[in-house]
């Protein structure tokens, strides 16, 4: 009787936990500015973003046939709906959320892998994937806003529309109200890697004002220069997460908001930069 009564005791404080979770998750939702949801189909892909501020649901999908999707880690190119096939059959899902940032700069706050693109908000595929408390917060929260829908089509490389999109609607309003002004230097041989990271993070919601090569010569690990006040604001966050083989360098000379990243041939080859190069 002792026993099962610990083994109940045990059980129903587990389910505490997750519950807890389950509603911090939840209330994370509710409370936060935007909350944004990759989604990855057998048939597809889209970007969501619920901004209560604008009261909208911004839906993004890319399930033509004629649209390719940049997979790093040395995959290259594949259209929208074989990416959930490869991941799974490579067993690579960690790579997910990379996938939806370095084509853009989307960085998400939960990814949902469904088979059908467009039953993403159901409840059986949410609860699943972000738990129930939180499904419950997005629904509640959607319920009252207008839902702009839009399809891409066609090739991404240079799409003018879809650069405005991004800026504009999928960008982190947090990242943006920071205004933190950011550099980036390239310091490998590789073209114009410096300006496909800076489209990545001005989509991702950060203000790039200088992009170019490295005056300094060769370095051995790629750098991120910030001054001490910016460790507390939510770029720096960001940017530690997405930079992680990365040092991170306190310097008194900086300016107040302004950060310096500098890429080396390290960090261009952990996501195998070459395999972006288009053959077709």
């Amino acid at each position: 009787m002792k026993k099962k009564l610990v083994w109940l005791g045990l059980v129903g404080l587990i389910g505490i936990i997750v519950f807890l979770v389950d509603i911090r998750r939840g209330l994370r939702i509710f409370f936060k500015d935007d909350y944004r949801i990759a989604v990855l189909a057998d048939n597809g892909m889209s970007l969501v973003n619920v901004s209560p501020n604008r009261g909208m649901v911004n839906v993004l999908y890319f399930s033509d046939k004629d649209t390719y999707i940049w997979v790093p880690s040395g995959y290259g190119w594949y259209r929208t709906d074989k990416i959930s096939g490869l991941l799974k059959q490579e067993k690579k899902r960690e790579l997910d959320s990379d996938v939806f940032f370095y084509n853009f700069g989307f960085r998400a706050d939960a990814v949902i892998w469904v088979t059908d693109l467009n039953n993403w908000d159901q409840w059986s595929q949410m609860s699943g994937k972000i738990g129930l408390i939180p499904s419950v917060f997005f629904k509640w929260r959607s319920s009252n806003m207008f839902f702009k829908e839009e399809n891409i089509t066609g090739d991404i490389w240079e799409n003018v529309a879809l650069d405005e999109i991004l800026r504009r609607e999928f960008s982190d309003n947090v990242l943006v109200e920071e205004g933190i002004r950011l550099s980036v230097y390239n310091a490998t041989l590789k073209d114009s890697l410096a300006s496909f990271l800076s489209d990545r993070l001005t989509w991702a919601g950060l203000s790039v004002l200088l992009v170019g090569d490295w005056p300094g010569g060769k370095i051995d690990k790629c750098r991120v220069i910030f001054k001490d006040n910016l460790e507390k604001t939510k770029t720096f966050a960001f940017l530690k997460d997405k930079f992680i083989s990365c040092d991170f360098v306190s310097n008194d000379q900086m300016a107040e908001k302004e950060i310096e990243i500098i890429i080396d041939s390290v960090w261009a080859e952990m996501i195998n930069y070459s395999t972006y190069v288009r053959t077709f």
